[in-house]
């Protein structure tokens, strides 16, 4: 059994708590919180939302590319399937989703049409 601490040694000891008064930016009216707030000027919030949109735009659009050929890895597959990586790999070990293999025992590759066409011969019907 482990112990917390050694005889001797004193528990450490808390830490004093610090409230701090914070206005709201939505009513201007002060409040306590457990943070701190901080005030910009509109200029800087404007060029920042500006960066932050000019670098998802580049992200999109980096994605979109690396996606256009159609192929994805086993994490991928395992996604645009909603499975586990684990599921994906017994499906590709049974032979029961069409792959590609750079070499034997080496990472699989997955075409999105192939995995619509088996989304779509295991598709369950609903009964009403």
């Amino acid at each position: 059994m482990k112990t917390l601490a050694r005889v001797g040694t004193p528990w450490p000891k808390r830490r004093p708590s610090v409230r701090v008064w914070a206005r709201d930016a939505r009513t201007s009216t002060p409040h306590r919180s457990g943070g701190v707030a901080f005030q910009f000027p509109d200029e800087a919030i404007e060029a920042l939302a500006d960066a932050v949109a000019e670098r998802v735009v580049e992200r999109v659009i980096n994605q979109a590319e690396s996606n256009s050929t159609g192929w994805l890895d086993s994490a991928g597959a395992a996604t645009y399937l909603g499975i586990s990586r684990t599921a994906v790999h017994k499906l590709t070990s049974a032979r029961e989703i069409t792959f590609a293999q750079e070499t034997e025992g080496g990472r699989v590759w997955f075409q999105r049409a192939d995995l619509d066409a088996y989304r779509d011969q295991h598709r369950v019907e609903k009964l009403s």
